[in-house]
């Protein structure tokens, strides 16, 4: 809610509950939201402009290359432009999750005009939705809104192209993008933690598990230092205790009795999760000690 305290207006006589619950972030696209986001695609698409409406063009085939990708028919003729008509016509035969998929498949295309990005995150915050602009697997995309400071530190921790990072992006578009999947968002947040932990307490270890480092460190706590509270606190175990709670609750690791899907939720937090184990362990705030190095 903080993002939007800088909004110009809200309706007068509000209670607080009545507040809250209007500025609340909505799941998809608002109601009120889809004519503009209408309006941004067609900007983005737009080809020709023409001083009668009815004869301005657009990209086409970005419309087909849709249809194609979906592997469903939207009824759309088969052109590599479109008429203003035409693509009023589109619109009307996508539904609201349709356009959600759309939206996110016209910001994938990198089409750079003046209705970037910034345009349609704009709509996004001032229309309360709780989708927004960011990047997953390299392009842009929709995804999931988190906290802008969780947004920033994530942005921060996966900015350099390591193995780890380039994971742990993974699975933030895996866990927060439009089609989520989440048992591999999970199983790519437990292995960008692994790049780390089997390098820190398994060092002469090519190929670890979390659960092994994790018995390495449980083993012999006292073999590193973890740069964060004194010496003498429970730093140790809560470190220990976060590296567990990823492990121990990925039931979809093996066939078993227990064997569960992960959910979209169970996804996000493991992902939150490692995005703080890995930034830790980037910093290189926990390292074993010298003594013990051979």
């Amino acid at each position: 809610m903080d993002e939007l305290i800088g909004l110009p207006w809200t309706p007068p006589g509000l209670d607080d509950a009545e507040l809250e619950a209007f500025l609340a972030f909505k799941d998809g696209f608002p109601e009120g939201m889809t004519p503009l986001i209408r309006k941004w695609i067609q900007g983005v698409l737009l080809l020709k402009k023409s001083a009668q409406s009815a004869y301005t063009t657009y990209r086409g085939s970005v419309f087909l290359d849709f249809q194609l990708q979906m592997n469903k028919s939207f009824g759309w003729p088969a052109k590599d432009t479109y008429y203003l008509d035409q693509v009023s016509a589109c619109f009307r035969n996508l539904d609201s999750q349709y356009l959600v998929y759309f939206t996110d498949f016209v910001l994938a295309q990198g089409i750079h005009t003046d209705f970037g990005e910034d345009a349609l995150e704009g709509i996004l915050l001032n229309g309360r939705s709780n989708w927004s602009v960011g990047t997953r697997s390299g392009r842009p995309g929709l995804i999931g809104r988190v906290p802008s400071a969780v947004a920033e530190a994530v942005e921060s921790i996966t900015d350099n192209p390591t193995v780890a990072n380039n994971l742990l992006r993974r699975a933030w578009g895996q866990a927060y993008g439009v089609t989520p999947d989440p048992p591999a968002a999970y199983s790519s947040a437990v292995k960008a933690v692994e790049v780390y932990s089997t390098k820190i307490f398994n060092p002469k270890t090519k190929r670890s598990t979390l659960g092994k480092d994790i018995a390495a460190f449980r083993a012999k706590p006292e073999k590193w230092d973890f740069t964060f509270g004194e010496q003498d606190s429970k730093s140790h175990e809560h470190l220990l205790g976060m590296m567990s709670l990823l492990w121990n609750n990925q039931l979809d690791r093996h066939g078993s009795e227990e064997y569960k899907d992960a959910t979209v939720d169970q996804a996000r937090a493991a992902v939150l999760l490692a995005s703080t184990l890995v930034g830790w362990f980037d910093q290189g705030l926990v390292e074993l000690k010298e003594e013990f190095r051979n």
